[in-house]
């Protein structure tokens, strides 16, 4: 019986290191640079500095969010009686008092898009007819599921897609890339990969990052350079391995 568990306890200790090495979340790297980060912050004049900086940045964000709007009433409660058609109108009149940029000339990058007042009013128009209605129940709004059938078969032809090619709407960019990387990674279990593998650059959109962490995924980033914000394509070769999907 001895020989056993000396044989059990020297498996148990090799299963944990394995765990620990090869199964984590993160890299062994990158942990071995989170643990030290977290020593070195610890230091009292390190503490101090990184507290200076909180503080600062917490001032910053109170000037540009809080005191640019303190002529405003904020409602922390909802009201016992509802607001009437006129005072929820008034409400929203109240708030274009708010500072705040001109989006529709183009110059704020991936917020809103302006498409110019005619599509503008067709759009209010359209979403007035159908905005009581739900997707998920196609047999009680056989029309939603007609445009979205239409749309996904668009943009399937648009990227070569086939007539097998098959999609769903989301609600907006980082939903869809996540939808993407769940159908990734259920690929790459498919082929018997543990742990799929996500290679993306330094400039990546951070729902990948989000993806990674929603699904167990692996996230592996190559750097871009810093004044063409190009990805090194040849560091980005050498990160494909047999876990990639």
């Amino acid at each position: 019986w001895q020989v056993i568990a000396v044989s059990v306890g020297i498996t148990l200790i090799l299963f944990q290191i394995y765990q620990f090495l090869f199964c984590a979340d993160e890299s062994l790297w990158n942990r071995t640079k989170f643990g030290v980060f977290r020593l070195v912050r610890r230091l009292p004049f390190v503490s101090s500095k990184i507290s200076k900086e909180l503080q600062e940045s917490r001032k910053m964000l109170k000037k540009e969010l809080f005191e640019s709007s303190s002529s405003q009433t904020y409602h922390l409660s909802l009201p016992d009686k509802g607001l009437s058609h006129e005072e929820v109108l008034q409400e929203l009149e109240k708030m274009d008092d708010l500072p705040k940029l001109d989006w529709r000339k183009g110059r704020v990058s991936g917020c809103a898009y302006n498409c110019g007042d005619d599509i503008t009013k067709l759009a209010i128009e359209v979403y007035g007819r159908y905005c009581w209605t739900n997707p998920l129940h196609i047999g009680v709004f056989p029309e939603i599921r007609k445009m979205e059938a239409e749309v996904v078969r668009w943009c399937a032809q648009i990227f070569n897609g086939g007539p097998r090619a098959c999609g769903t709407m989301t609600t907006g960019g980082t939903e869809s890339i996540l939808m993407a990387m769940r159908s990734y990674r259920q690929s790459g279990y498919s082929r018997g990969i543990r742990r799929p593998e996500i290679i993306c650059s330094r400039a990546t959109h951070a729902a990948f990052v989000k993806a990674a962490d929603y699904f167990c995924m692996k996230i592996v980033i190559v750097p871009v350079d810093p004044l063409t914000r190009k990805v090194n394509l040849k560091k980005m070769k050498q990160a494909i391995t047999s876990s990639t999907v």
